[in-house]
């Protein structure tokens, strides 16, 4: 009789938390009940695992919007934006490529993302009100496709490419006011097979792809692929709901939802932990959890049914530093320690962890950066390098050297200025990309920056 009744009141404490029990997944075995790290690992006893509490209402979510989306050309202004580039600002380790400016200087950018067919290169830029395409094969030569608006006006910055087999497709995650009456929510797919001739797929929240809970803000999205680079599961952050929703997406004609990561760490909402952004690196998701820290759970559970509890690598607030917003963060290359930024902090906004024991991570180094009076915001890595659009003050280049974890050397070696001080409240490098390209038949790693109210920046890292 007193095991049912515990059983009864965890039941009522998960559906305060989480709204509804998780709808059962028919091709998948009943989900087991999972020991936590801190029962496996009686070292770490001393940091508590946070359950769901009894405080929390149950989860109350406006109707989806259900008002009709279309993709459109946006025509070019009759006046051009007569923006200057910003080539002319101080920079170091950088060769200057080239520089597109926006159309509008209404224009605000935001992420890009970068996808290849038939051996051209070419890069999506998202802004306010929808994207742009841009080739660049040859990265000193840009040209534009054009611009591509969403009807009615949808909201969010986040854009990612992916692939299936030989066709191309962006992710555009949608956020909206609620109650959702006048602006989309949830993800839009667009087909760029043709750059020249996007196509809607479709837009998707909770009701259509068959979830337990009626979502439809998406902050951002993040892509998992096979062996052969073939798109098969992508997550879904979904502020309103605090969780990762994992969608089956290997069939783009029938979407399913298959999981549901939930950090129960609250409160959840403002700066409460909300999952913001996704990283797949391997066999591992790195989840920057807003003012949950970071979570690092088992790629391959999460994708196949396996609980939250039980897909856990590191215990809840091991990678979480005092007054510290976790916004992005990134492993380096051989998966043994982990970068964490916080784009509202200034001089220490970026933590490096040393993550080899995953159930045991430490912080090894905190930036100090006293030349700076602005935030970062994202984070890239490739190889020795990390990379930091730094916002108004453009990005800057890092080279790291960890073969002794317990003194880490962490210099800056490249920059490029966008703003002249003292700087104004807006715009600035929010995004970047890396990739391979040949500049005077030599290989260089080319870097593809988004300003905000710029346009776009072509640079490659100088090796000489």
């Amino acid at each position: 009789m007193q095991w049912r009744l515990l059983i009864a009141v965890l039941c009522v404490l998960l559906v305060a938390c989480n709204g509804t029990p998780p709808a059962p997944v028919t091709s998948l075995p009943p989900p087991q009940v999972s020991p936590t790290i801190a029962q496996i690992t009686p070292s770490l006893t001393a940091s508590p695992v946070l359950l769901p509490t009894s405080t929390d209402e149950p989860m109350v979510l406006p109707p989806p919007y259900t008002g009709p989306l279309d993709l459109v050309v946006l025509e070019d202004p009759l006046q051009l934006c007569e923006i200057s580039s910003p080539f002319a600002l101080p920079a170091q380790g950088v060769l200057q490529l080239a520089f597109i400016p926006n159309r509008r200087c209404t224009d605000i950018n935001s992420d890009l993302d970068l996808f290849e067919v038939n051996d051209r290169l070419y890069a999506a830029q998202r802004n306010a009100r929808g994207f742009r395409l841009v080739e660049v094969t040859n990265p000193a030569q840009p040209a534009e496709l054009g611009v591509w608006q969403l009807k009615p006006r949808a909201g969010t910055g986040h854009i990612v490419a992916f692939r299936q087999y030989d066709r191309w497709y962006l992710a555009l995650p949608l956020e909206s006011p609620s109650p959702y009456s006048a602006f989309p929510c949830g993800l839009v797919i667009i087909e760029v097979t043709q750059p020249q001739a996007p196509v809607l797929q479709g837009r998707y929240d909770g009701t259509t792809v068959d979830s337990n809970l009626p979502w439809c803000n998406v902050h951002s999205v993040e892509i998992d692929t096979d062996a052969d680079g073939n798109a098969t599961f992508l997550l879904a952050l979904t502020p309103n709901t605090a969780d990762v929703r994992v969608l089956d997406i290997r069939n783009l004609d029938d979407i399913r939802e298959v999981n549901a990561y939930h950090l129960h760490a609250h409160p959840h909402g403002g700066h409460g932990s909300w999952a913001h952004r996704a990283t797949i690196v391997g066999d591992r998701i790195y989840i920057a959890y807003w003012g949950g820290g970071v979570v690092i759970v088992d790629k391959d559970g999460l994708e196949t049914g396996a609980t939250s509890d039980a897909v856990a690598l590191t215990p809840p607030g091991s990678i979480d530093p005092s007054d510290f917003v976790a916004h992005d963060t990134r492993p380096t290359v051989d998966g043994n320690f982990l970068f964490v930024s916080d784009m509202d902090r200034l001089s220490d906004g970026i933590r490096l962890f040393d993550i080899r024991n995953v159930a045991q991570p430490r912080e090894i180094w905190a930036s100090d950066f006293s030349d700076t009076d602005t935030a970062h915001h994202t984070l890239q890595v490739q190889g020795d390098l990390l990379f930091v659009p730094w916002f108004h003050e453009g990005l800057r280049i890092f080279r790291y050297d960890l073969s002794d974890p317990d003194h880490p050397m962490i210099e800056q070696v490249a920059f490029q200025a966008v703003r002249e001080p003292p700087h104004d409240r807006y715009g600035g490098v929010s995004e970047l990309k890396v990739h391979p390209c040949q500049i005077e038949e030599k290989a260089k790693t080319c870097i593809y920056a988004s300003d905000e109210r710029l346009g776009l920046m072509i640079l490659a890292l100088d090796d000489d």
